[in-house]
């Protein structure tokens, strides 16, 4: 007689590695996770994201916005800093 052996389903969710790609995101940036990672959930909020769902693409886009947002801060720091050049 011939028994069958049922697979074993595995313990994590399919949700965890889009958790865990998430949290990788935000440990190679080298910037202080508790800020990048409220920054970046900030951004998933306006765009209706959820960590638990977030896609890819959906973190490319967040990555995006949020790089659009440092840089803009920057060039603003910066031309304000700049004295004008037209006088």
């Amino acid at each position: 007689m011939k028994t069958t052996r049922k697979k074993r389903k595995k313990s994590t969710s399919r949700r965890a590695p889009k958790k865990r790609l998430l949290e990788q995101v935000i440990q190679l940036t080298g910037i202080p996770s508790q800020a990048i990672r409220k920054e970046l959930q900030t951004i998933m909020a306006k765009k209706n994201i959820k960590t638990d769902d977030i896609t890819l693409d959906q973190l490319r886009s967040v990555a995006a916005t949020y790089l659009r947002e440092i840089m803009g801060g920057l060039l603003e720091s910066t031309h304000l800093r700049r004295p004008d050049r037209m006088n």
